[in-house]
């Protein structure tokens, strides 16, 4: 090779390579720039960049670097954007969220107790919802009168169950004959939580509401209670028809009760073929080992029954929740 060509070749490396190092350079520089200006810029105008669509490269660092800014000034920003969560703009919430992941409870929560008294509902609600992801159960009482706020009560009922504060059971205990169905859910599930057998006796109602999700929701709570359902279960399957007996089934299955076995055997002889086909199907979990005989007793007395699939399948794994 000669020495011209050799020469003319190093001297293109070295222009590509001054070319990269500028620009990362000028990259850099322009990052430096705009994080020192986001610095002093106000919240309102974090916002702006940290929410907007961003559809090109430049839009989307900033709204990194807006983003990383917000989570840098700690508590003020949790207030900033839980006291604007009325606002129509999802970007509030998420991020406000995500600044609860972020604090520890000392900065956190002192922020979310004081906007529990925010003249605006939605204000009040995101703070009761977001005081949930914290565990500090001392706090029940400022939330009890919220579950006389039409607008919040819901987001109270679930931050109370989430803190397991057996003082609220009473009052929780209301809302399971609320005519609205996602509040029914949230009791049931925030009695789940609370755990207290005591809550046993209103959880067996729920298992005839008219909402399938509102039965779903309480077998899974009599289930997180645990063996103290279990004879109240068993004594609920005795006198209940219908589908409540299937969703009482469908607990005793998932408590894994032994001492349902006698019954179920019973049950699998019923008129009602849905209620025979549950109770081979808790038979499957409960003691798989007499299920493939007692299965073929009932494929031979239905048939081609489609109830026949869900003997086959077993109840699906307990749903969890948030």
């Amino acid at each position: 090779m000669s020495l011209p060509l050799v020469h003319s070749r190093v001297t293109a490396l070295g222009l590509v390579l001054a070319i990269a190092i500028l620009s990362a350079r000028a990259d850099t520089s322009h990052d430096d720039i705009a994080t020192r200006n986001l610095r002093q810029a106000s919240f309102d105008d974090l916002m702006f960049h940290a929410s907007r669509y961003a559809t090109t490269p430049e839009k989307r660092k900033m709204k990194d670097l807006a983003r990383a800014e917000l989570k840098k000034r700690g508590a003020r920003s949790l207030h900033y954007l839980v006291s604007h969560s009325w606002i129509r703009n999802i970007w509030f919430t998420v991020y406000a969220r995500e600044m609860v992941d972020y604090l520890p409870s000392d900065q956190g929560v002192p922020v979310l107790l004081e906007l529990l008294d925010a003249p605006r509902p939605e204000v009040r609600k995101t703070a009761a919802f977001l005081l949930g992801f914290y565990h500090v159960p001392e706090y029940a009482e400022r939330l009890l009168p919220l579950l006389e706020d039409k607008d919040v009560a819901g987001a109270a009922i679930r931050t109370l169950g989430k803190w397991q504060a057996e003082s609220a059971l009473s009052r929780i205990t209301v809302f399971l004959e609320d005519d609205n169905e996602r509040r029914r859910i949230l009791a049931v599930n925030a009695l789940g939580d609370i755990a207290s057998p005591k809550a046993i006796p209103s959880l067996l109602r729920m298992l005839d509401d008219p909402a399938c999700t509102v039965r779903r929701a309480a077998v899974r709570a009599l289930v997180k209670i645990g063996r103290p359902a279990e004879r109240p279960a068993l004594r609920e399957l005795d006198r209940s028809r219908g589908r409540k007996r299937r969703e009482v089934i469908r607990v005793l299955a998932y408590l894994r009760s032994r001492r349902a076995v006698p019954r179920l055997l019973r049950l699998l002889s019923s008129a009602d073929c849905a209620t025979a086909a549950d109770a081979a199907r808790a038979l499957a979990m409960i003691q798989p080992s007499r299920f493939v005989a007692r299965k073929k007793a009932v494929l031979a007395r239905c048939g081609k029954c489609p109830c026949l699939t869900l003997v086959a399948a077993g109840f699906p794994p307990l749903e969890q929740r948030d």
